[in-house]
């Protein structure tokens, strides 16, 4: 047996030994600890208590409440859609918010439309306007009108200029209608 044969043997039989003892240690450490007598001790398990869950408590709302909530999501919803427009779209997200508009302003939407049509038509380059509302202020006048002030990061894009953006408030005036809240006044400041 050649020098190199004799420590790769002696190398193999030091760690079977080294495994075997690592095992007896193991085995070992995890007996558990006999009880005198050779009794199991009882096991004690902690007591339950017999909880009843408590209902959460909703916050009760006011009514003005109620209201103010419904009319910050329309004012932003409305502001968000009216403010975001382009010519290569024929301006349509602005004709697809008819249902929330009284006649009045339908009418005054139509007419927007044609003058945005008229500076940017739809075969023209790209004009383009996205319109993000960042805060709402409603302020309640009676049971039936309603102002809102939306604060709006718009980017306008024109061609292939570089976006510009703006930052602008749109003044809202609601009316209900049958028990429904409807624009009836729109103008940026």
């Amino acid at each position: 047996m050649s020098r190199r044969n004799k420590i790769l043997l002696i190398i193999a039989i030091i760690l079977i030994l080294a495994i075997l003892a690592l095992l007896l240690f193991l085995s070992i450490i995890k007996k558990p600890a006999a009880v005198p007598g050779g009794k199991t001790p009882p096991v004690t398990l902690p007591k339950v208590q017999n909880l009843t869950p408590r209902q959460a408590e909703t916050p009760k709302t006011s009514p003005a409440d109620t209201t103010r909530q419904t009319l910050e999501a329309l004012a932003r919803t409305f502001a968000e859609r009216f403010g975001s427009f382009s010519n290569q779209i024929n301006y349509q997200n602005l004709a697809d918010l008819n249902p929330l508009m009284t006649p009045a302003v339908k009418a005054w939407v139509g007419t927007y439309i044609n003058k945005l049509k008229a500076v940017n038509p739809p075969s023209g380059p790209f004009y383009g306007i996205t319109t993000r509302a960042l805060n709402v202020v409603v302020k309640i006048l009676d049971a039936d009108n309603a102002d809102a002030v939306v604060g709006t990061q718009r980017e306008e894009t024109k061609g292939a200029a570089s976006p510009v953006i703006l930052y602008q408030d749109l003044k809202l005036t609601f009316k209900r209608v049958n028990q429904q809240w409807l624009v009836d006044f729109v103008k940026w400041q």
